[in-house]
C-alpha cells in the first residue's frame, strides 16, 4: 500500500466530484434544452462509458451468456437502489444546489455510521472518527458562513428599503 498514492487518489476524486457536481448543476439549471433532452444526453454518456467497460472487461462472457447473466435478485435490488439514488440526486440538484447535496451526503454518512454501528456491530477505528469529524465540521463551518452571509444580505436589503422609504412631511 502506498499512502501518498491513496491521498492523491482521494484528492483527485474530490476534485473531479466537485467539478462534476458544479457542471451538472450548471447544465441542469440551464434553460436552453428541456429536462428530457438533458436526461437523454446524460444517459447516453453513461451508456457509452458503461458499454466500453463491458467490452474491455467481460466481452467474452457477455457474448456467450448474455448481458444479464449472473444477475440475482440481490443484484437487481442494488440496480434499483442505485437508480433511485440517481433520481433522488437529480431532484436535489434540480430544486436545491450542489452544496445542499453535499450536506445531504454528510448526513447520510452519519446516519449510515449509526445504522452500521447499531445493526452490524461496526467498530470504527479512531481514524474513521477523525474523518467523520472533519466532514461534519467542514459542513457545519460552511453552513455557518453561508448563513452569516445571508443575514448580511438581508440586513443590507432592509437598510436599503428603509432608506428608500420616504416619511410623510407634516
Amino acid at each position: 500500500m502506498n499512502p501518498v498514492l491513496g491521498v492523491l487518489a482521494v484528492l483527485a476524486a474530490c476534485a473531479s466530484s466537485g467539478i462534476a457536481g458544479t457542471f451538472l448543476e450548471l447544465k441542469l439549471k440551464d434553460q436552453t434544452w428541456s429536462l428530457w433532452t438533458k436526461n437523454i444526453l446524460l444517459s447516453a454518456c453513461g451508456a457509452v462509458v458503461s458499454g466500453a467497460g463491458v467490452v474491455m472487461t467481460d466481452w467474452a462472457r457477455v457474448s456467450t451468456q448474455g448481458l444479464y447473466s449472473g444477475f440475482t435478485p440481490a443484484v437487481w435490488f442494488v440496480v434499483l437502489d442505485i437508480s433511485c439514488g440517481g433520481l433522488l440526486v437529480a431532484v436535489v440538484v434540480k430544486y436545491a444546489d450542489t452544496i445542499r447535496k453535499g450536506f445531504a451526503t454528510t448526513l447520510s454518512l452519519v446516519l449510515s455510521t449509526v445504522v452500521a454501528f447499531t445493526f452490524y456491530n461496526f467498530s470504527p477505528s479512531p481514524l474513521f472518527f477523525v474523518g467523520l469529524v472533519c466532514v461534519v465540521s467542514s459542513s457545519m463551518g460552511y453552513a455557518k458562513a453561508h448563513a452569516d452571509e445571508q443575514v448580511r444580505q438581508r440586513a443590507k436589503a432592509a437598510a436599503a428599503q428603509f432608506s428608500a422609504t420616504r416619511l410623510p412631511t407634516v
